[in-house]
């Protein structure tokens, strides 16, 4: 699976403007989640049809560039408009991806016998498509291909495939979990992981020493998948903090959200010692030094100390490693 999330625009386009309308707040929420939750891009991968997508059509006479400036400046709207200007147009077929040989790779929607150069998009870098539920070819998921490519010595192979295609946002959240952990398993070293911080984990700080710690992990990979799990509940639990559908933080919220482990602040014992204290705390982006008392508890005496800002939408990470000193 690749980091993009392929705009179906064959979809397209509505009967009417109104339906366009109703439809597109929808749409765009699984766009943001998609980057924030999975860390998917939403592409348009054709760029005959327009080069930043404005000029494509909604509905007949209808197009992108019209609703954009209905809308831009209502706060509703807010997150969506940002997300909508973040969509890219993008030829993702290029002849160094694969090899010059893109025309040995067809696909056809199985239903119809047609070709569809989103389909093709989506197959080919396995990407989960995003359509609008125009009618009922596209209100399907799985969506029913057949893969066609020529083997060196000419034959013709069919291969018979199924597309995720997301069209409500029903559909979205019941394969959302899946899809982070296909993410995860992508993310095969913390030095992967900390290039990819800022897309993976969007309301996350990393403090303290987390760079070098996850830049040169070498606890193992029971231990590394814990931390990836966790850092993904953690980054779930900051954005619906940011989001107001959570009041404040609780440990008890945190496990709600599917934490596995085990969760608490530290005992007087530590708190109330300066030196067993001083080595909780850590500095904040902006400076401030804090005391990083919460943390979770994963196998084999590893931590990840961490520091919420209810009032920001932001968890700050301290430290993911070993337990620390308790005397």
């Amino acid at each position: 699976m690749s980091d993009t999330f392929v705009f179906n625009h064959h979809s397209l386009p509505f009967e009417s403007s109104q339906a366009a309308n109703h439809a597109i707040p929808n749409f765009l929420k699984i766009c943001i989640d998609a980057r924030v939750s999975v860390g998917l891009e939403t592409i348009l991968v054709d760029k005959s049809i327009d080069n930043n997508w404005f000029q494509v059509e909604l509905s007949n006479g209808y197009c992108w560039h019209e609703w954009f400036e209905q809308n831009k400046r209502n706060d509703q709207f807010k997150d969506e408009i940002r997300v909508f200007r973040r969509i890219t147009t993008n030829s993702l077929f290029k002849a160094e991806d694969i090899g010059g040989d893109l025309e040995l790779f067809d696909v056809r929607e199985t239903g119809t016998g047609n070709n569809y150069s989103a389909l093709r998009a989506s197959a080919w870098y396995e990407s989960p498509l995003c359509s609008f539920p125009t009618c009922s070819l596209w209100e399907t998921n799985p969506l029913e291909i057949c893969i066609e490519t020529l083997t060196d010595t000419g034959e013709l192979v069919e291969n018979e495939m199924q597309l995720l295609n997301i069209f409500s946002v029903a559909i979205w959240d019941s394969v959302k979990n899946e899809l982070v952990e296909k993410r995860n398993e992508r993310i095969a070293t913390g030095r992967i992981l900390w290039a990819q911080r800022e897309e993976l984990f969007p309301f996350l700080n990393f403090c303290g020493k987390t760079s070098p710690q996850l830049q040169h992990w070498s606890h193992g990979e029971n231990i590394f998948q814990q931390v990836k799990k966790a850092l993904t509940v953690l980054n779930t639990y900051a954005k619906r903090i940011r989001a107001k559908t959570v009041n404040g933080y609780s440990h008890q919220q945190l496990r709600e959200l599917g934490l596995n482990h085990g969760v608490s602040g530290e005992s007087a014992t530590v708190s109330q010692n300066r030196k067993l204290r001083k080595e909780r705390e850590f500095y904040l982006p902006d400076g401030r030094l804090v005391f990083f008392e919460n943390h979770i508890k994963l196998s084999n005496g590893f931590r990840i100390h961490f520091y919420p800002e209810p009032q920001n939408g932001i968890i700050n990470i301290g430290h993911i490693g070993h337990h620390l000193r308790l005397r």
